[in-house]
């Protein structure tokens, strides 16, 4: 969250509430831009390059169960959580 707060400080907005503000579509622009970017930089496929995202609140931890105590997703357990957002990114898509 700290990367949130220095980006929307640099704007001259506030940060008290960053859980909000994380899923903005202006926010989403500024993530995918720098992640296309480095997508390029590093001559990413079509197919390696991210379309679509969407900005937790909750870090990944052991104790939600998202990560394994050797800190690696269980992906069964975070697509169930997140199910609804996947959904919604993919409404839409070929």
């Amino acid at each position: 969250m700290s990367e949130v707060k220095k980006w929307y400080s640099a704007k001259g907005e506030d940060v008290t509430d960053l859980a909000g503000k994380i899923n903005t579509p202006e926010f989403h622009k500024a993530v995918l831009d720098s992640m296309l970017e480095l997508a390029k930089v590093n001559k990413f496929s079509g197919l390696e390059k991210i379309k679509k995202i969407h900005c937790a609140s909750e870090p990944f931890t052991i104790e939600n169960e998202i990560l394994t105590p050797t800190m690696k997703i269980k992906r069964n357990i975070a697509k169930d959580v997140y199910k609804a957002e996947i959904e919604k990114m993919y409404e839409g898509a070929n």
